[in-house]
């Protein structure tokens, strides 16, 4: 190094000194010490490429028996959904039929029907009363005798 051109005078930088020059770096090349490294990193490499197909193979299988899954419990949601409605069908069928049971069978028809065939209400006089003396026994008009 030349420091004599400092002191002529100038006190002035020198900015050589200062700029980096690259150096250039040997460029290295490793190479596999056995054929032994070479064939670990190819199975390596494919003992991956089977895990990632296996993952991705189940994933599309997780997503496809959810999708069928799906669509069968959809089905059987609507075949519910059908069978509760002929269910409520049935049920309404079922009180239309009673009420309509209950307005043939009230009293009201009775007697209009009774009366239609000339039926009428009893009288007291037409009751007739029978004294059985306190016996359990009673004969009919056939001579048939009933006993408690």
């Amino acid at each position: 190094m030349d420091n004599l051109k400092y002191y002529n005078d100038s006190f002035a930088y020198d900015y050589d000194r200062f700029v980096s020059v690259p150096k250039k770096r040997a460029e290295i090349h490793e190479y596999p010490k056995t054929k032994a490294r070479v064939k670990s990193k190819v199975n390596k490499k494919k003992a991956q490429l089977v895990r990632n197909s296996v993952i991705s193979g189940l994933v599309v299988l997780a997503v496809c028996s959810s999708l069928f899954l799906r669509a069968e419990i959809s089905s059987m949601r609507s075949e519910i959904n059908k069978i509760n409605n002929e269910i409520v069908e049935l049920e309404s069928e079922a009180t239309r039929l009673s009420v309509e049971m209950e307005r043939k069978v009230s009293v009201i028809n009775l007697e209009a029907a009774a009366e239609a065939l000339g039926m009428q209400k009893c009288e007291k006089s037409q009751v007739t009363y029978i004294n059985t003396n306190n016996v359990d026994t009673a004969e009919n008009s056939y001579g048939e005798l009933y006993a408690e």
